[in-house]
């Protein structure tokens, strides 16, 4: 769990639109999966523009790490499902996918080929992904780089670390982990409302419920296995 307090992320290009809810549920499920959340921003804004219901009408891949319906369906969902979440509901489905790189994700080249080419993962920049001749070179030449007849890594991973690098250019947007969510309201029983109807009232009810969802966030998880 993320501890309560201020963290920032890079500016990537369309990240700062998502607003407040997104950004802090990206630093709460990056944590949980040891990943770094500019990092997989660069990739969500790669791979979809951070839009959540965007589908690739040739393979079928969606949402805002393109799921593929085989991997939607490992993940007990369907890319149906996927184009109906939102963007913070899908951060979830993000999570999951990633948790099975926990620790191995070291570098933005790391985290991109965890989407595109897992067996990448770790493995140096020069690692070949792609060679002619070969029919998935075909489909790739694209990002070869030096024209050489092989993709590595580092040419996959070029325009997601392009996206890194113009954002370390401008100022970071900064999240607050104490904020509730945008549509979080205290809970106040009905016989208290009676005596909150004056302003001072209410707020002091209103602090305390916050001081308790603060305080529930910090609480640390039992663990379930």
């Amino acid at each position: 769990m993320t501890d309560l307090g201020q963290t920032t992320l890079l500016d990537i290009k369309g990240l700062r639109d998502m607003g407040p809810a997104f950004h802090r549920r990206l630093v709460e499920v990056c944590a949980e999966i040891n990943a770094v959340p500019s990092y997989v921003a660069a990739v969500i804004a790669f791979e979809s523009h951070f839009a959540p219901a965007i589908r690739n009408p040739v393979s079928g891949a969606t949402g805002l790490i393109q799921f593929m319906p085989a991997t939607a369906k490992r993940l007990g969902t369907t890319t149906d499902e996927i184009a109906a979440m939102t963007a913070v509901e899908q951060l979830d489905l993000v999570s999951r996918y990633f948790a099975a790189f926990k620790g191995k994700l070291r570098s933005v080249s790391d985290h991109y080929m965890a989407v595109l080419w897992p067996a990448a993962v770790g493995k140096p920049e020069g690692y070949a992904l792609f060679s002619a001749p070969s029919k998935a070179y075909e489909q790739n030449a694209g990002l070869d780089r030096d024209k050489n007849g092989v993709v590595t890594k580092s040419d996959a991973a070029r325009t997601v670390e392009s996206f890194v690098v113009a954002a370390q250019a401008r100022p970071v947007i900064e999240v607050d982990m104490t904020a509730p969510p945008a549509d979080w309201s205290p809970l106040v029983p009905e016989w208290v409302a009676p005596a909150a109807s004056n302003a001072a009232a209410w707020g002091a009810l209103a602090g305390a419920a916050l001081l308790l969802w603060m305080a529930a966030k910090k609480a640390p998880k039992a663990r379930t296995a």
